[in-house]
């Protein structure tokens, strides 16, 4: 659901920016490595690369950096929901959203921009994806390479290299690939058995 809703802003915003700063949660961020720099889900990592942008954290025990992030929520929960009265289905509601964003939300003056978000975007220089197909990333999840250096998924077995026997690796499903990852790092791909 993280990265279908990041896959819809592309297409509502009809592109991806350089950049995109996160918090520190586990869908992105996994941990700080020992010189303090973050060590990114890998399965994000694909997405980033999937699509093109980098990610960058807001830094830890700073809430000041949050603030940008923090604020459009507040903005819709105040500014969306109490107009919402009616609806009886998930379309409704995705018809009431796509008005409010053309009539309300994108054609006010911005605080910070002092501009209106529809005059704005333009000149956000955000790169097309028109000619990208969409992210397919079906699993991610970790398994521990067995002592005969294979993989269990699905049924079937994975060969993985003979340095991580015993120890835990990313596997990531695609429609017909299994990819073994150890954090960004592609250790075997094969074909989906």
């Amino acid at each position: 659901l993280f990265l279908a809703c990041h896959e819809r802003a592309f297409e509502d915003f009809g592109g991806v920016p350089e950049e995109i700063l996160y918090d520190r949660v586990k869908t992105v961020w996994l941990r700080d490595d020992e010189r303090g720099d973050p060590v990114f889900h890998p399965g994000f990592v694909d997405f980033a690369e999937h699509y093109g942008f980098r990610p960058r954290l807001c830094r830890a025990q700073r809430p000041q950096t949050k603030g940008k992030t923090e604020n459009g929520i507040g903005y819709v929960r105040k500014n969306f929901w109490p107009r919402v009265r009616d609806y009886h289905s998930a379309q409704d509601l995705l018809g009431l959203r796509r008005r409010w964003l053309d009539e309300t939300c994108n054609v006010r003056i911005h605080g910070t921009t002092g501009e209106r978000p529809i005059d704005r975007l333009p000149k956000e220089g955000l790169r097309s994806i028109r000619e990208l197909p969409p992210y397919r990333a079906l699993v991610l999840e970790r398994r521990r390479v067995a002592r005969d250096c294979f993989v269990s998924y699905a049924g079937s077995w994975y060969s993985a290299p003979a340095e991580y026997a015993g120890r835990e690796v990313w596997v990531r499903q695609t429609e017909d690939r299994l990819v073994i990852c150890d954090q960004d790092r592609v250790l075997a791909e094969h074909p989906l058995a």
